[in-house]
Formats: C-alpha cells, sequence, structure tokens
C-alpha cells in the first residue's frame, strides 16, 4: 500500500507544572505569544510524513515553560471543505499508542474561522469527549488514575491557516 505524505503537529500541555511539549513533522511552525506581544516559533524538527523512512528526527520534541496568559497558535488548511473534522481518545504509555475511541468524523465539530468549544472529562476510569455541547465519545479505561492531557490538530492540504487554543483550563472533577 502507498502511503500518503501528510504534516503532523501536536502539543501536549503538562498543567500541573504550565509545561507544553510540541512536536512537528513537516507542518509550518507553531507560535507561541507572550502577552506583551512578544512571539517565538516553534520550528517542525522533522521532514513531511510519508516520504522518506527516516523523515522523523532524532530529537523532535520541543518543550517550553508557559506563564499565564501566554497563547500557542498551531496551523490548519484555510479552506473548511478541506477539513475533515475528526476526533478520537487516545492513551499513550511510553512510545505506544491505543485507540480508546478510534478517530471518527464528526459534523458537530465547526470548522473554518469557527470557534470550537471543547471538553474532556477524566473522572475515575470514565473518559467523555464534548465538543460545543454534544458528548462525541465516551469510553472507559481504569489503568490510569492521573496523568497528563493532550491537544492535536493536523493538515493534509499545503494552504494553511491559524488555529489559537484559548481560556485553556484543566481542572479536577
Amino acid at each position: 500500500m502507498r502511503s500518503r505524505p501528510f504534516t503532523l503537529a501536536i502539543a501536549r500541555l503538562h498543567d500541573h507544572r504550565r509545561r507544553l511539549t510540541f512536536a512537528s513533522a513537516g507542518h509550518p511552525p507553531a507560535l507561541w505569544v507572550a502577552p506583551g506581544g512578544e512571539t517565538r516559533r516553534l520550528e517542525s524538527r522533522s521532514m513531511v510524513l510519508g516520504l522518506l523512512e527516516n523523515a522523523v528526527d532524532e530529537n523532535p520534541v520541543e518543550e517550553v515553560q508557559l506563564s499565564r496568559g501566554d497563547r500557542v497558535a498551531l496551523w490548519l488548511p484555510k479552506s473548511p471543505e478541506a477539513v475533515v473534522a475528526l476526533y478520537g481518545i487516545m492513551k499513550a504509555v511510553d512510545d505506544e499508542r491505543d485507540p480508546l475511541v478510534e478517530w471518527t468524523e464528526s459534523d458537530a465539530i465547526n470548522r473554518g474561522n469557527a470557534s470550537n468549544d471543547i471538553r474532556g472529562t477524566c473522572d475515575g476510569s470514565s473518559l467523555t469527549l464534548e465538543v460545543n455541547g454534544q458528548q462525541l465519545a465516551s469510553t472507559t479505561d481504569s489503568e490510569f488514575l492521573s496523568g497528563d492531557v493532550a491537544l492535536t490538530a493536523t493538515s493534509y492540504e499545503s494552504a494553511s491557516t491559524q488555529i489559537y487554543f484559548d481560556d485553556v483550563r484543566v481542572s479536577r472533577p
């Protein structure tokens, strides 16, 4: 089977330390913007995936210390028609990823310049994902009682736009 080349960007927020882990493969840079307007680019350290066997850099991850009011912007395609709005719930242990809810397309996820209200609830072994007030997924997994959360965005298109994550809150239920 022939693979389709694609770019990928992923950001993981470690809420208890206010640290952001960022990795990107061939994706336009993310922007880290401080409240005063100072901007820093988080560059891709790996090449477009699906083209070469050794596309991933030996050190693909960058960690940054966030402060109150910081914003991180990722890039997505401009054309709403080009965006496939998918959701899923994954569990990561070391380098292994286990899909608890497989990637699924949803019309509940707004495309283009529209905002999305995303809520993930982890309560004991129950995991629930809501977007714009609509529950999209619910599952259980009892392996972890605590851990980190991650939110990811990716694009298969060459045209891009910004995606902002703001008003991010992680709290205990």
